[in-house]
């Protein structure tokens, strides 16, 4: 794979920040330079315009220089962060960890409602191609499917499952009504959205990357995030024939 440094400022740090590529620790899954968004290629979402905290070599060299994330906004509010998420730019959205919500199971939650085991080839697939972790994805799924499986009962809906994608909200994603009843669209949507929300948390973990999924103006993890950070362990989808 041959990697291009733009010759823009996050080129110039990119470039001051780290001196290898991905093929020199024989993997390109979480292992891109510190400024991705200086890089060209193929998938708009290498381009991860983010400080590389999955990069132990890349690391160490940006704690010790203030100069490569002085640029870098740090973005609460809800509109800068999908402004940010749709125009692929570099940002980080500050995310608290709360350790008073636990995860538990909500009376609403119905199993049998699932999706996961249905789409589980294609979301293994579609997480494996975006670099995300493919049980983050089969857990969002997993809630969006079974707490809101009476959504087809309400007409007027807007987000549509199994990744429960708004289609207004996204549309400068390429998020249409039409394309999001295609499965294959509706989850590489929301598999897109969760590797550019996961490339502007500092520490992304399952919990804050699923809070913000959930509310893009998120700033302490809530009762979404702890959900599916216990669905991540709990795996409820393997019992239903989704094992890989």
């Amino acid at each position: 794979m041959d990697w291009l440094l733009q010759d823009n400022a996050y080129g110039k740090a990119a470039n001051l920040a780290c001196s290898f590529s991905p093929e020199e620790n024989g993997s390109d899954i979480l292992t891109y330079p510190c400024f991705s968004g200086a890089y060209n290629s193929s998938s708009s979402l290498r381009l991860r315009a983010n400080i590389c905290m999955h990069s132990i070599k890349c690391y160490s060299t940006w704690k010790s220089s203030e100069s490569l994330v002085k640029d870098i906004p740090v973005l609460s509010d809800s509109k800068a962060r999908k402004k940010s998420i749709i125009d692929d730019t570099p940002a980080l959205f500050n995310i608290e960890e709360n350790s008073s919500v636990l995860g538990s199971e909500p009376l609403i939650e119905l199993e049998v409602a699932s999706q996961v085991s249905k789409w589980c080839g294609l979301i293994q697939s579609l997480a494996i191609r975006h670099k995300v972790d493919p049980n983050l994805a089969k857990a969002i799924m997993y809630m969006e499917t079974t707490h809101g499986w009476y959504d087809k009962f309400y007409p007027f809906r807007k987000t549509i499952l199994p990744m429960n994608v708004h289609y207004q909200y996204w549309r400068d994603l390429g998020a249409t009504e039409e394309n999001l009843n295609c499965p294959f669209n509706n989850i590489e949507i929301g598999v897109i959205l969760l590797a550019r929300i996961s490339a502007r948390i500092e520490h992304p973990t399952p919990r804050k990357v699923a809070t913000i999924y959930n509310f893009l103006g998120a700033e302490k993890v809530n009762k979404y995030g702890a959900r599916v950070g216990k669905l991540m362990k709990e795996k409820p989808w393997v019992k239903q024939g989704c094992v890989r």
